[in-house]
């Protein structure tokens, strides 16, 4: 089970110098935490970093999800299916944020703290580097993320789509890497 450290307060140093504080610390199994900042895009924006251990805190970006779930997918087709099944109603469902406070950012976490999900996906976990715990956790967090600062964005629901349904590799990773310019 996760263990969430609200207003935990680790601090990240931006690049003029100026240092933010996290407002909630996710820590998962194998030494991952996750880490929601506050961002500046809109008034509630976060934004998710993660770390290992005690390497440093990095942006995670959509290029390294979604290749730990082509690997999932190529080991285990019908399972990763159905878990990108999920990410997609859980696409449809999610709201933005009506804040960021902690309590508010865990309360939204629906699909990350479904047991069943756990297990059922289990099989996944030695499938790739990222575990399903971790997976499920940073997908809802991106999903808050977009639908916080964009109520009409659809750049992960393309990629979630693209992964489910299409068998080009290039389609899948321009739309990964689309930068929206």
């Amino acid at each position: 089970m996760p263990n969430y450290i609200r207003n935990a307060r680790t601090p990240f140093t931006l690049r003029g110098g100026e240092t933010i504080y996290s407002i909630l610390d996710i820590q998962l199994q194998d030494g991952l935490t996750l880490y929601v900042f506050p961002g500046s895009l809109s008034p509630n924006d976060i934004w998710v970093k993660y770390r290992k251990n005690s390497s440093r805190i990095r942006t995670p970006k959509h290029i390294h999800w979604a290749v730990n779930l082509l690997i999932k997918k190529f080991l285990n087709r019908e399972l990763t299916n159905s878990l990108l099944g999920v990410f997609q109603l859980c696409w449809d469902d999610v709201q933005g944020l009506p804040d960021r406070d902690a309590d508010s950012i865990v309360g939204s976490l629906s699909i990350a703290q479904n047991q069943e999900h756990l297990r059922q996906f289990a099989p996944l976990n030695d499938l790739g580097f990222f575990k399903i715990d971790f997976l499920l956790h940073l997908m809802e967090l991106l999903m808050l993320q977009e639908k916080t600062n964009n109520p009409n964005a659809y750049m992960f629901k393309d990629v979630l789509d693209g992964l489910l349904n299409s068998s080009d590799l290039y389609k899948i990773i321009s739309a990964v890497t689309h930068t929206g310019r």
